[in-house]
Protein backbone atom coordinates (compact mmCIF):
# COMPACT_ATOMS: atom_id res chain seq x y z
CA UNK A 1 0.00 0.00 0.00
CA UNK A 2 1.08 3.44 -0.66
CA UNK A 3 -0.21 7.02 1.00
CA UNK A 4 0.15 10.11 0.97
CA UNK A 5 -0.71 12.80 2.98
CA UNK A 6 -0.58 16.29 4.50
CA UNK A 7 -1.85 18.03 7.34
CA UNK A 8 -2.57 22.10 8.44
CA UNK A 9 -3.42 23.78 11.72
CA UNK A 10 -4.24 27.48 11.79
CA UNK A 11 -5.13 29.82 14.51
CA UNK A 12 -8.22 31.33 12.94
CA UNK A 13 -9.57 35.49 12.88
CA UNK A 14 -10.77 35.36 16.51
CA UNK A 15 -8.66 32.83 19.20
CA UNK A 16 -5.75 34.40 21.04
CA UNK A 17 -3.74 30.95 21.14
CA UNK A 18 -3.60 27.59 19.22
CA UNK A 19 -5.15 24.73 20.87
CA UNK A 20 -5.43 22.19 18.18
CA UNK A 21 -2.82 19.94 17.65
CA UNK A 22 -1.70 17.35 14.81
CA UNK A 23 0.57 14.71 14.53
CA UNK A 24 1.35 12.90 11.01
CA UNK A 25 3.78 10.28 10.17
CA UNK A 26 7.62 11.07 9.68
CA UNK A 27 7.46 11.70 5.64
CA UNK A 28 10.08 8.95 4.52
CA UNK A 29 8.05 6.10 6.09
CA UNK A 30 6.39 4.14 3.16
CA UNK A 31 6.59 0.57 4.99
CA UNK A 32 3.73 1.96 7.55
CA UNK A 33 1.82 1.35 10.05
CA UNK A 34 0.66 4.89 9.72
CA UNK A 35 -1.17 6.90 12.45
CA UNK A 36 -2.91 10.26 12.12
CA UNK A 37 -4.23 12.31 15.28
CA UNK A 38 -5.54 15.43 15.34
CA UNK A 39 -6.84 17.26 19.04
CA UNK A 40 -8.98 20.17 19.81
CA UNK A 41 -8.11 21.66 22.96
CA UNK A 42 -11.17 23.25 25.47
CA UNK A 43 -10.52 24.56 29.18
CA UNK A 44 -8.91 28.06 28.88
CA UNK A 45 -6.02 29.32 27.10
CA UNK A 46 -3.40 27.39 29.16
CA UNK A 47 -5.86 24.36 29.38
CA UNK A 48 -6.78 23.75 25.64
CA UNK A 49 -3.27 24.24 24.67
CA UNK A 50 -1.65 21.72 27.35
CA UNK A 51 -4.56 19.05 26.57
CA UNK A 52 -3.99 18.60 23.23
CA UNK A 53 -0.59 18.48 23.07
CA UNK A 54 -0.20 16.09 25.94
CA UNK A 55 -3.16 14.02 24.64
CA UNK A 56 -1.10 13.59 21.35
CA UNK A 57 2.11 12.88 22.79
CA UNK A 58 0.60 9.74 24.83
CA UNK A 59 -1.18 8.40 22.52
CA UNK A 60 1.62 8.70 19.86
CA UNK A 61 4.06 7.34 22.05
CA UNK A 62 2.07 4.16 23.11
CA UNK A 63 1.01 3.48 19.26
CA UNK A 64 4.29 3.78 17.33
CA UNK A 65 5.95 1.74 19.58
CA UNK A 66 7.87 -0.77 17.46
CA UNK A 67 5.89 -3.85 16.08
CA UNK A 68 2.73 -2.28 16.76
CA UNK A 69 -0.01 -2.94 14.56
CA UNK A 70 -3.52 -1.20 14.20
CA UNK A 71 -6.17 -2.50 16.22
CA UNK A 72 -8.90 -1.12 18.78
CA UNK A 73 -7.68 -2.28 21.55
CA UNK A 74 -4.19 -1.11 21.54
CA UNK A 75 -6.03 2.43 20.19
CA UNK A 76 -8.77 2.28 23.37
CA UNK A 77 -5.71 1.53 26.00
CA UNK A 78 -3.66 4.84 24.12
CA UNK A 79 -6.67 6.87 25.09
CA UNK A 80 -7.11 5.62 28.23
CA UNK A 81 -4.27 6.52 29.10
CA UNK A 82 -4.03 9.89 27.34
CA UNK A 83 -7.28 10.55 29.06
CA UNK A 84 -5.23 9.97 32.81
CA UNK A 85 -2.03 11.64 32.05
CA UNK A 86 -4.77 15.28 30.88
CA UNK A 87 -6.71 13.94 33.98
CA UNK A 88 -3.99 14.11 36.29
CA UNK A 89 -2.42 17.25 35.00
CA UNK A 90 -5.61 19.26 35.33
CA UNK A 91 -5.50 18.14 39.19
CA UNK A 92 -1.98 19.13 39.69
CA UNK A 93 -2.06 22.87 38.24
CA UNK A 94 -5.09 24.80 39.75
CA UNK A 95 -4.48 26.98 36.50
CA UNK A 96 -5.36 24.39 34.10
CA UNK A 97 -8.56 22.56 36.20
CA UNK A 98 -11.30 21.20 34.30
CA UNK A 99 -9.02 20.94 30.65
CA UNK A 100 -9.75 18.84 28.44
CA UNK A 101 -9.38 17.60 24.16
CA UNK A 102 -11.36 16.05 21.81
CA UNK A 103 -9.17 13.28 19.84
CA UNK A 104 -9.18 11.61 16.98
CA UNK A 105 -7.23 9.12 15.39
CA UNK A 106 -6.28 7.09 12.21
CA UNK A 107 -4.03 3.81 12.25
CA UNK A 108 -3.22 2.53 8.99
CA UNK A 109 -0.91 -0.58 8.20
CA UNK A 110 -1.53 -3.19 5.77
CA UNK A 111 -3.47 -5.54 7.53
CA UNK A 112 -6.26 -2.98 8.49
CA UNK A 113 -7.34 0.41 8.92
CA UNK A 114 -8.60 1.75 12.12
CA UNK A 115 -10.63 4.65 13.30
CA UNK A 116 -10.89 6.04 16.95
CA UNK A 117 -12.61 9.03 18.67
CA UNK A 118 -14.14 11.21 21.78
CA UNK A 119 -15.69 14.34 21.06
CA UNK A 120 -16.61 16.29 18.06
CA UNK A 121 -13.29 16.16 16.15
CA UNK A 122 -14.87 14.24 12.48
CA UNK A 123 -13.49 11.94 10.00
CA UNK A 124 -14.53 12.15 6.40
CA UNK A 125 -14.77 9.80 3.63
CA UNK A 126 -14.35 11.26 0.60
CA UNK A 127 -14.97 8.43 -2.09
CA UNK A 128 -16.40 8.44 -6.19
CA UNK A 129 -17.51 11.87 -5.73
CA UNK A 130 -19.73 11.59 -2.69
CA UNK A 131 -18.59 12.87 1.28
CA UNK A 132 -19.66 10.38 4.18
CA UNK A 133 -19.41 11.46 7.76
CA UNK A 134 -17.63 8.32 9.21
CA UNK A 135 -16.97 9.34 13.11
CA UNK A 136 -20.43 10.26 15.07
CA UNK A 137 -20.19 13.76 17.41
CA UNK A 138 -20.29 12.79 21.34
CA UNK A 139 -22.28 16.19 21.64
CA UNK A 140 -25.59 17.21 23.09
CA UNK A 141 -26.57 18.28 19.76
CA UNK A 142 -25.75 15.34 18.07
CA UNK A 143 -27.45 13.23 20.82
CA UNK A 144 -30.48 15.21 20.56
CA UNK A 145 -30.46 14.34 16.61
CA UNK A 146 -29.91 10.69 16.72
CA UNK A 147 -32.45 10.69 19.43
CA UNK A 148 -35.35 12.29 17.09
CA UNK A 149 -35.65 15.39 19.33
CA UNK A 150 -33.96 18.17 17.04
CA UNK A 151 -33.77 18.34 13.41
CA UNK A 152 -30.96 18.42 11.62
CA UNK A 153 -31.18 21.90 10.04
CA UNK A 154 -31.33 23.46 13.64
CA UNK A 155 -28.43 21.67 15.13
CA UNK A 156 -25.95 23.73 12.78
CA UNK A 157 -27.01 27.14 14.59
CA UNK A 158 -28.16 25.76 18.41
CA UNK A 159 -26.27 27.62 20.86
CA UNK A 160 -25.51 24.41 22.38
CA UNK A 161 -23.69 22.86 19.39
CA UNK A 162 -20.28 22.89 21.07
CA UNK A 163 -21.00 21.41 24.37
CA UNK A 164 -19.63 18.37 24.44
CA UNK A 165 -21.01 14.92 25.86
CA UNK A 166 -17.34 13.19 26.13
CA UNK A 167 -13.95 14.47 26.28
CA UNK A 168 -10.40 13.78 27.26
CA UNK A 169 -9.48 14.74 30.12
CA UNK A 170 -12.21 15.80 32.48
CA UNK A 171 -13.04 12.80 34.07
CA UNK A 172 -10.94 10.01 35.18
CA UNK A 173 -12.65 7.61 32.60
CA UNK A 174 -13.71 8.39 29.24
CA UNK A 175 -15.57 5.69 26.79
CA UNK A 176 -13.71 5.78 23.14
CA UNK A 177 -15.48 4.87 20.00
CA UNK A 178 -13.53 2.87 17.29
CA UNK A 179 -14.14 1.16 14.14
CA UNK A 180 -13.47 -0.45 11.13
CA UNK A 181 -12.47 1.20 8.03
CA UNK A 182 -13.22 -0.65 4.68
CA UNK A 183 -10.63 1.48 2.19
CA UNK A 184 -10.11 1.34 -1.58
CA UNK A 185 -7.44 3.17 -3.82
CA UNK A 186 -8.11 6.84 -4.08
CA UNK A 187 -10.37 6.98 -1.12
CA UNK A 188 -9.26 10.25 0.86
CA UNK A 189 -9.52 10.87 4.46
CA UNK A 190 -10.54 14.46 6.11
CA UNK A 191 -9.65 14.37 9.59
CA UNK A 192 -10.94 18.33 11.01
CA UNK A 193 -11.64 20.18 14.25
CA UNK A 194 -14.77 22.28 14.28
CA UNK A 195 -13.06 25.07 12.90
CA UNK A 196 -13.68 23.73 9.98
CA UNK A 197 -17.12 21.06 10.15
CA UNK A 198 -18.68 24.02 12.12
CA UNK A 199 -18.38 27.11 10.03
CA UNK A 200 -17.88 25.16 6.36
CA UNK A 201 -20.61 23.57 4.77
CA UNK A 202 -20.16 19.63 3.64
CA UNK A 203 -20.98 20.81 0.12
CA UNK A 204 -18.68 23.40 -0.27
CA UNK A 205 -15.97 21.37 1.51
CA UNK A 206 -16.56 18.68 -1.49
CA UNK A 207 -15.95 21.88 -3.77
CA UNK A 208 -12.10 21.64 -2.49
CA UNK A 209 -11.20 17.92 -2.66
CA UNK A 210 -9.61 17.70 -5.15
CA UNK A 211 -5.50 17.83 -6.47
CA UNK A 212 -2.63 18.63 -4.60
CA UNK A 213 -3.50 17.63 -0.90
CA UNK A 214 -1.21 19.92 0.35
CA UNK A 215 -2.87 22.88 -1.58
CA UNK A 216 -5.98 21.20 -0.66
CA UNK A 217 -5.54 21.81 2.89
CA UNK A 218 -4.75 25.27 2.27
CA UNK A 219 -7.93 25.96 0.70
CA UNK A 220 -9.94 24.64 3.27
CA UNK A 221 -8.19 26.35 5.91
CA UNK A 222 -8.87 29.43 3.87
CA UNK A 223 -12.92 28.70 3.46
CA UNK A 224 -12.95 28.42 6.99
CA UNK A 225 -11.17 31.83 7.38
CA UNK A 226 -13.63 33.45 5.06
CA UNK A 227 -16.26 32.27 7.02
CA UNK A 228 -15.03 33.95 9.80
CA UNK A 229 -12.57 31.82 11.43
CA UNK A 230 -14.24 32.21 14.87
CA UNK A 231 -12.29 29.24 16.07
CA UNK A 232 -8.49 27.09 15.72
CA UNK A 233 -8.68 25.68 12.20
CA UNK A 234 -7.40 22.08 12.11
CA UNK A 235 -7.30 19.94 8.56
CA UNK A 236 -5.79 16.71 7.72
CA UNK A 237 -6.18 14.62 4.68
CA UNK A 238 -5.07 11.12 3.56
CA UNK A 239 -4.96 9.67 0.11
CA UNK A 240 -5.13 5.68 -0.56
CA UNK A 241 -2.73 6.13 -3.72
CA UNK A 242 -1.82 2.59 -4.43
CA UNK A 243 -3.88 -0.82 -4.25
CA UNK A 244 -2.91 -3.29 -1.28
CA UNK A 245 -4.81 -2.28 2.15
CA UNK A 246 -6.16 -5.89 3.00
CA UNK A 247 -8.82 -4.06 5.55
CA UNK A 248 -10.87 -6.39 7.50
CA UNK A 249 -14.69 -6.47 6.22
CA UNK A 250 -16.81 -3.45 7.58
CA UNK A 251 -17.99 -3.68 11.16
CA UNK A 252 -21.95 -2.80 11.68
CA UNK A 253 -20.85 1.14 12.46
CA UNK A 254 -19.24 1.49 8.71
CA UNK A 255 -22.08 -0.62 7.22
CA UNK A 256 -25.23 1.92 8.78
CA UNK A 257 -23.17 4.69 7.09
CA UNK A 258 -23.65 2.86 3.84
CA UNK A 259 -20.10 3.09 2.54
CA UNK A 260 -19.85 0.40 -0.33
CA UNK A 261 -17.16 -0.61 -2.53
CA UNK A 262 -17.15 0.27 -5.99
CA UNK A 263 -16.48 -3.21 -6.58
CA UNK A 264 -20.20 -4.11 -5.65
CA UNK A 265 -20.60 -2.38 -8.46
CA UNK A 266 -18.78 -4.31 -11.26
CA UNK A 267 -19.25 -7.65 -9.86
CA UNK A 268 -23.15 -7.22 -10.15
CA UNK A 269 -22.45 -5.64 -13.89
CA UNK A 270 -20.11 -9.00 -14.31
CA UNK A 271 -23.26 -11.10 -12.73
CA UNK A 272 -25.55 -9.70 -15.56
CA UNK A 273 -23.12 -10.23 -18.83
CA UNK A 274 -22.49 -14.20 -17.49
CA UNK A 275 -26.26 -14.47 -17.32
CA UNK A 276 -26.87 -13.15 -20.58
CA UNK A 277 -24.23 -14.98 -22.61
CA UNK A 278 -26.04 -17.98 -21.10
CA UNK A 279 -29.36 -17.17 -22.48
CA UNK A 280 -28.17 -16.90 -25.80
CA UNK A 281 -26.22 -19.91 -25.46
CA UNK A 282 -28.95 -21.83 -23.91
CA UNK A 283 -31.19 -20.52 -26.94
CA UNK A 284 -28.14 -21.40 -30.11
CA UNK A 285 -28.23 -25.03 -28.42
CA UNK A 286 -32.01 -25.48 -28.44
CA UNK A 287 -32.04 -24.19 -32.11
CA UNK A 288 -29.87 -27.26 -33.30
CA UNK A 289 -26.58 -25.05 -33.25
CA UNK A 290 -27.37 -23.78 -36.97
CA UNK A 291 -27.04 -20.16 -37.64
CA UNK A 292 -28.90 -20.99 -40.82
CA UNK A 293 -32.37 -20.30 -41.43
CA UNK A 294 -34.46 -23.55 -41.20
CA UNK A 295 -37.76 -24.70 -43.08
CA UNK A 296 -40.46 -26.88 -41.39
CA UNK A 297 -43.22 -28.58 -43.55
CA UNK A 298 -46.37 -28.62 -41.87
CA UNK A 299 -49.18 -31.71 -43.21
CA UNK A 300 -52.46 -29.79 -43.04
CA UNK A 301 -55.75 -32.14 -43.02
CA UNK A 302 -57.41 -32.35 -46.55
CA UNK A 303 -59.99 -30.59 -47.36
CA UNK A 304 -63.41 -31.65 -47.35
CA UNK A 305 -65.65 -31.98 -50.27
CA UNK A 306 -67.87 -29.21 -51.55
Amino acid sequence: MRLTWAGLCDQGQVREQQQDAIALPEPGNVIGPWLFLLADGMGGAAGGQEASRLAIAVTAGELTQAGARPNCARLIQAFTSANAAVYERGKASPELAGMGTTLLAVWLGEDGAKLAWVGDSRCYLWRDGGLHQVSRDHSWVAEQVAQGLLEPERATTHPMRHALSRALGPRDQVAVDCLNLDLEPDDLLLLCSDGLHGVVTEAEIKRHLNGDLQQTAIRLVEAANLAGGPDNISVVLVRVAEAGLQAPPPDEATRRRQIQPRTLRWRWLWLGAVVLLGLLAAGWWLGGGDPQPRQATIELPPTPAR
